[in-house]
């Protein structure tokens, strides 16, 4: 048996608004990561500035840190490899978006 017209539109209508909400949903996810992401840049970037332009007024740093100064020093290295060793696993999955 065929469909009412107005009950396949409606169908299709809800379908519709289904997508549109996933997408928006994933639109969402991927958003909230662009405020942390372009602080974080902005960060680094005003840190390597002011790396380089202080090399430039004082030179290479030598014998001016210590042992602890290059434990801190490497600290957000470890951090990076950490957080993408953790990110490009494949045994967590998280929630679907699809509900």
């Amino acid at each position: 048996m065929v469909a009412p017209v107005d009950e396949r539109e409606h169908i299709d209508q809800e379908f519709d608004q289904a997508a549109d909400s996933r997408a928006d949903a994933r639109r969402q996810a991927w958003r909230s990561l662009l405020i942390p992401a372009v602080g974080s840049a902005a960060f680094f970037g005003t840190t390597l500035a002011n790396a380089i332009r202080t090399y430039r007024r004082v030179g290479w740093p030598g014998d001016a840190f210590n042992a602890t100064d290059w434990l801190l020093i490497s600290l957000p290295v470890v951090m990076v490899v950490i957080a993408v060793g953790e990110g490009t696993k494949g045994t967590t999955r998280s929630a679907p978006l699809d509900g």
